[in-house]
C-alpha cells in the first residue's frame, strides 16, 4: 500500500501522463448473483495522478494468463493455479487512449505479435502503438530480439509508428515504415527519449482486408493437391481395349 501510494503521490505531481501496465482487480456478479473479484491484465493511463481510462488485455497467453480447457481438464487448471500461475479475465473493449492531442493503443506484453489486434486498433482510431512488454522470462536476447522484429511488422502492415517499453526486452522506437530508428540494448537498465514522426492519413491494403493471404494461399494448395492426385489416378487408369 504504501509503495502504490507513493506511487500515486508521484503521478499527481507530473505534467505528462503515464501509461503504466499493473493487474486490474474489478467486482463482477456470478450466475447466481454473487460478487466476485474478477482480475485483468491492465495498461493504465495515469494524468497527473487521476486514471483516465484503461486497456484490459484482449489477447491472453495460454496456460500462463488462462487456461482454455478449464471445464474439459479441471485437473490440469487445478494443477496450475497450485503451481502459481495466475489467471487473468479476457478484456472486452478496444480501448484507444488519448493523451497529448495524440490517440494511440497499448497492446500489453505478447498481443504486438498479433497483426489482427494491431490492425484493430488501427482502424479504431489508434495513431501509435504504445507496447510495455516483460521479456525478462526468456532470459534471452536473441528471444528479446525475435519479439521485437514482430512489432516491425505491425508498423508496416499499419503505416503507423510504434513505441516500445520493456523492463527486460528491446525498448525502441519504429517509424511508420518499420525501421527502428532508437533502441535500447537489451536487459540494460536505461532510459529512452526520442520522438516518433505521426501519420494519420492513408490506410493499407492489410488494414483494409486483413488476413486475405493465408486462407487464399491455402485454398490454392489444396486445389494444386487435388489437381496433382487426380492426373496421378487419371495416368494410372488402364487403355481400354477396342
Amino acid at each position: 500500500y504504501q509503495l502504490v501510494r507513493a506511487l500515486r503521490d508521484y503521478l499527481a505531481r507530473q505534467e505528462v501522463p503515464f501509461l503504466i501496465g499493473n493487474d486490474d482487480g474489478q467486482l463482477a456478479r456470478t450466475g447466481t448473483g454473487e460478487e466476485v473479484r474478477v482480475d485483468y491484465n491492465a495498461a493504465i493511463l495515469f494524468d497527473r495522478g487521476r486514471i483516465v481510462d484503461t486497456y484490459r488485455k484482449l489477447h491472453l497467453v495460454p496456460f500462463t494468463e488462462h487456461f482454455p480447457f478449464e471445464r474439459t481438464l479441471p485437473g490440469i487448471a487445478a494443477w496450475l493455479r497450485a503451481a502459481d500461475t495466475h489467471f487473468w479475465q479476457q478484456g472486452d473493449r478496444w480501448t484507444v487512449f488519448e493523451a497529448g492531442g495524440v490517440r494511440f493503443a497499448a497492446p500489453i506484453c505478447f498481443e504486438d505479435t498479433f497483426g489482427y489486434l494491431g490492425r484493430g486498433f488501427f482502424n479504431r482510431g489508434a495513431e501509435v502503438l504504445v507496447n510495455i512488454t516483460n521479456d525478462a522470462w526468456s532470459f534471452s536476447v536473441p528471444g528479446a530480439m525475435q519479439h521485437m522484429t514482430m512489432a516491425v511488422f505491425r508498423a508496416a502492415e499499419g503505416r503507423r509508428a510504434v513505441v516500445r517499453a520493456t523492463n527486460a526486452g528491446i525498448t525502441c522506437l519504429i517509424d511508420a515504415n518499420g525501421r527502428v530508428i532508437a533502441r535500447l540494448p537489451a536487459f540494460t537498465e536505461d532510459v529512452l527519449v526520442g520522438e516518433v514522426p505521426l501519420f494519420t492519413e492513408g490506410t493499407t491494403l492489410y488494414r483494409r482486408w486483413g488476413d486475405w493471404l493465408p486462407p487464399v494461399c491455402a485454398a490454392l494448395a489444396a486445389l494444386a493437391a487435388a489437381y496433382a492426385v487426380a492426373r496421378r489416378l487419371r495416368r494410372g487408369r488402364p487403355a481400354a481395349k477396342g
